[in-house]
């Protein structure tokens, strides 16, 4: 500490050497194209995590995984790995849910986001409040249609 407030001096901590530089070890099977692939592009691969990996099937699925891709910067997200284990906060929650429902076009509460927690549960989450969006719309539909034709 400076035994003089005014003195002209640096007092603070620089971080080590190679911290912020330092390169993502990759993991792929027998070779190391994947790490050069990733560390070309910036994309890390798949980190080793208990579930076992499944691949999107439906579109709902493939949208979000694209977006949680982008987001954390991982290629090959599986439908079943969970947002807080691959890195997920609640601040990173509120922005992939904000692109989640803008691109799907839901109102998504940040609470049945994070109850979700895997794309698969999302999906499903998106696809029963798309459904209800739609049945809204039908009924409206309906109900303008009875009026017409009773007037």
């Amino acid at each position: 500490m400076p035994t003089y407030p005014f003195d002209r001096q640096r007092y603070w901590v620089e971080p080590p050497k190679g911290i912020g530089s330092v390169p993502v070890i990759v993991e792929s099977e027998g070779t190391d194209e994947g790490n050069e692939r990733a560390s070309e592009s910036g994309i890390a691969m798949r980190p080793n995590l208990m579930t076992p990996y499944a691949d999107a099937v439906t579109d709902t699925q493939k949208q979000i995984k694209k977006i949680w891709q982008d987001f954390f910067g991982i290629e090959g997200i599986g439908i079943y790995d969970n947002f807080i284990e691959l890195g997920g906060t609640s601040l990173l929650a509120t922005e992939v849910n904000s692109s989640v429902k803008a691109a799907l076009k839901v109102d998504l509460t940040l609470a049945q986001f994070l109850e979700a927690g895997n794309i698969q549960e999302l999906a499903n989450k998106v696809e029963e409040l798309q459904k209800m969006i739609e049945e809204k719309i039908m009924l409206e539909l309906l109900k303008e249609f009875e009026t017409d034709v009773a007037g």
